[in-house]
């Protein structure tokens, strides 16, 4: 019995590429020994294994000769080309011809999609002659080394890259895309069976992809160092960008279809690429890839390994499977060990893959190069990262050469291509689908271009609790979610066939239930394990929303928004929020809690008391003071209270430590007077990651602070204040923020309620709005860290200050804009 793995037998397919990656099982029925059910079992897996494919159009007639594909441990895959029109797949076992199964596909090519070009180009003195070592008989044949054997190479590796990435597309859930290849009628050379037809004195015509032999103006030697003529050493991307102006020129002298102004997408091999042993490497180095919006988008290679590539289709398995060692004569493509003729293919056809699909990426601002040092890392470290090229179009993959263990061979996965080093990421699937043309299938409407917004939500439930929950909303629909502890990501897949979610939710205890099994208890204990989740839309739009466990203690300073909701147990209350924040990336992920990064405070300007033995004792008590701190920058503030105590907007620093500011003021807060607004600058040049200065305002008109723009008062650009305000019918009910470690502020904003309300005394027992450190923060502080009492002792210096001399400065402007 044989199972398909990747397409439907019962239904008709329409696909819109060329060349179909087919993967499947071959299974034999066995008759069980004590039961009536039948069995299967896998056929055992021999060297001769193979299944026989054979494809014909719907009046019979077959479009391609048959090909045989190596069957190991019941896997198998096939590279299958088809014809416009209905294709008819018959797959059968070459161990049993009765055991076969058929699949029908419906090719239709999308001839009004820009293609992908495939070019060669050659200097104006080349020999027309590739590397080629003396396995491959490259000192008496010119077989696998001639100009015709590259043409020929190019064209199986094109139709190789185009189900490659079809083939991706659909094992992540998408709808099969790939791009389309430039074709033309001419010598059939896909088949050997073409070309032993072809002998005689009539050719084999067919349809072919098209090659492009550009000569350019550059001789041999010239373009084995492109650094010849300055003499100057430059770096990998000055050479690879001097080989693009090389490849541009040579187009633009060509004409046709690959002139820069008609935008191609252009897949290059350098056939004058060869390898120099004085330096260890091929001249040039060749393999980078460059996207042009408005231009020539170039994907180049090297030709100093093509003698490994298949010529034919035919020839795919053979050489993927070749152990045969390339010697010392040819390039070892900077891998520093010795290479067998597959690991030659996989290296050069996989890596020049990668290079196409960048060239095709909107987003791919500039080449992304492999350097020398980075590709022997990971040679070293993850050799099969790079050589699982073979296990892609196969289901049989040799060791590698360097190997020294033998390893059982095991089931080569239908979906490998998901998690191997060649895999087109998902963020970069919908970005090709979305935004490039030769990607883009009949009727694809452009989605919306915002990227996902992810929104902390604190919601009432029927029994007055507070339900913690994440929403997740992009109008693009939403392609991924990934939850993440410090060094674990978990994926939750949403991409299925049919509309995608637009919006989802998840609970607090979902999300840290997931990462429960993944995190340690330690980090589970202090943070429920969760540090971050990222989302990407059907448009390629990746957000992050970084911060999770300050949200969970209701730290809300670290949260993306301008307003925040959230619901206090058994009231209808919503807090709202807004600050002033000094980093322009509020993602920023080294904004955590700990001893060298920032403290996240909340401070309420009333509070329960804690001084024993007082009538204070237990009571809830109104804020009567703001002391605010002031220097060249801004430290923060201290909010006194009627039982004599104090909380400081700020780290919670020992007693004897405290904060500084020359400019600091106390203002008074009389019974009935309320704070109104805050207004708070930050510098826009300088030391951008500090706030400048702040200024509070009651509601009987008195006003303190200094915001330090007087100093730089000729410039105005360099400096930003802004007024915080609560909305309409709100009151202010705190303060909250971020400070480094130091002390600096970094963040300054308010916290404000329906003025028709009042918090419940349950509010002022919670933890989070009390500033406390956190337990494992003053764990890090070892011995000598005081408690929140003496934080809280009594500051016999409460002392109104008047609101002179730092400030009278200010100009007529200042005042129109910010008042008093």
């Amino acid at each position: 019995m044989i199972e398909i793995e990747n397409a439907e037998i019962d239904e008709v397919e329409e696909v819109h590429q060329r060349s179909f990656l087919l993967s499947g099982k071959c299974v034999a029925s066995a008759e069980p020994a004590s039961t009536t059910d039948g069995d299967f079992v896998v056929v055992e897996p021999k060297e001769t294994s193979f299944v026989l494919v054979h494809v014909e159009d719907e009046h019979g007639k077959t479009v391609f000769p048959d090909q045989r594909w190596p069957l190991s441990l019941g896997h198998f895959k096939a590279l299958v080309l088809l014809s416009p029109g209905l294709n008819k797949i018959l797959v059968s076992s070459g161990e049993d011809a009765t055991n076969k199964v058929e699949l029908s596909l419906r090719y239709t090519p999308l001839l009004q999609v820009p293609p992908l070009h495939l070019a060669i180009l050659v200097a104006k003195d080349s020999p027309l002659l590739m590397d080629c070592p003396p396995a491959k008989f490259g000192e008496i044949s010119s077989t696998h080394s001639s100009l015709n054997a590259a043409i020929s190479k190019l064209r199986v590796a094109a139709y190789m890259w185009q189900a490659l990435a079809a083939d991706n597309f659909y094992w992540k859930g998408l709808p099969r895309q790939s791009f389309r290849i430039e074709e033309e009628y001419a010598p059939d050379t896909l088949s050997r069976y073409s070309q032993q037809r072809s002998f005689g004195k009539q050719q084999v015509m067919g349809s072919v992809p098209r090659i492009h032999v550009i000569r350019t103006d550059k001789t041999v030697a010239q373009l084995r160092d492109v650094d010849a003529e300055s003499g100057l050493k430059h770096d990998q991307e000055h050479r690879h960008k001097d080989l693009y102006k090389i490849m541009s020129k040579a187009v633009k002298n060509s004409e046709g279809p690959l002139h820069p102004n008609n935008k191609p997408v252009v897949a290059a091999l350098l056939l004058d690429a060869h390898f120099d042993r004085k330096v260890g490497r091929a001249l040039p180095d060749a393999l980078f890839s460059m996207h042009k919006t408005d231009g020539l988008s170039l994907a180049m290679s090297g030709s100093q390994s093509t003698y490994s590539w298949p010529r034919f289709i035919d020839e795919i398995p053979d050489c993927l499977l070749d152990a045969t060692p390339v010697g010392d004569t040819v390039s070892s493509e900077r891998s520093e060990q010795s290479l067998c003729m597959w690991e030659a293919c996989s290296l050069s056809q996989g890596r020049f893959y990668k290079e196409i699909i960048r060239a095709f990426n909107p987003l791919s601002t500039k080449p992304d190069f492999v350097t020398t040092d980075s590709l022997r890392y990971g040679l070293h470290q993850s050799p099969w990262g790079f050589f699982q090229w073979p296990m892609l179009f196969l289901s049989r993959a040799l060791p590698c050469a360097s190997d020294k263990e033998e390893k059982d061979p095991k089931p080569i996965r239908a979906d490998l291509v998901q998690s191997s080093y060649y895999q087109i990421h998902m963020n970069d699937a919908l970005v090709l689908r979305d935004s490039a043309p030769q990607f883009q299938l009949p009727g694809y409407i452009t989605l919306p271009e915002d990227a996902p917004s992810i929104k902390p939500l604190v919601e009432d439930t029927a029994d007055g609790s507070a339900a913690q929950n994440v929403q997740i909303r992009c109008e693009a629909g939403l392609a991924n979610v990934w939850i993440c502890s410090k060094n674990v990501s978990i994926e939750d897949g949403l991409t299925y066939p049919g509309e995608p979610l637009k919006c989802v939710t998840y609970s607090l205890h979902e999300l840290i239930e997931r990462l429960r099994p993944h995190v340690s208890e330690e980090e589970r204990l202090a943070t429920g394990g969760l540090d971050r989740i990222e989302a990407l839309g059907m448009n390629g739009k990746k957000s992050t929303f970084h911060g999770i466990s300050s949200w969970i203690r209701l730290a809300v300073a670290e949260l993306p928004l301008w307003y925040i909701d959230a619901a206090i147990p058994g009231t209808n209350l919503r807090f709202t929020k807004t600050a002033v924040d000094s980093k322009d990336d509020e993602k920023d992920p080294t904004r955590g809690w700990g001893m060298n990064h920032d403290w996240k405070w909340t401070v309420l300007l009333k509070k329960r008391s804690k001084r024993k033995g007082t009538k204070w004792d237990g009571a809830i008590v109104n804020a009567t003071m703001i002391d605010v701190r002031v220097g060249n920058e801004l430290d923060g503030a201290y909010v006194y209270y009627e039982d004599g105590s104090k909380v400081p907007c700020g780290p919670c620093f020992q007693y004897s430590r405290q904060m500084g500011g020359h400019q600091a003021r106390k203002m008074a807060i009389p019974l009935g007077v309320e704070v109104t607004k805050v207004a708070v600058s930050k510098p826009l040049a300088g030391d951008r990651n500090r706030l400048s200065g702040l200024r509070v305002w009651l509601s009987n008109g008195q006003a303190r602070g200094a915001l330090n723009i007087q100093r730089l008062s000729a410039n105005w650009d360099l400096y930003d204040v802004k007024v915080l305000e609560p909305p309409a019918n709100h009151k202010i009910v705190g303060f909250y923020g971020t400070s480094e470690s130091g002390g600096m502020c970094q963040k300054f904003g308010i916290l404000s309620v329906p003025r028709d309300v009042e918090l419940p005394d349950s509010v002022y027992d919670m933890e989070q709005f009390q500033n406390l450190p956190l337990d494992h923060y003053a764990e890090n502080q070892g011995e000598g860290t005081e408690s929140q009492g003496d934080l809280n002792a009594m500051d016999e210096d409460v002392e109104e200050d008047p609101d002179i001399g730092y400030d009278e400065e200010w100009d007529e402007r200042t005042r129109k804009i910010y008042g008093k």
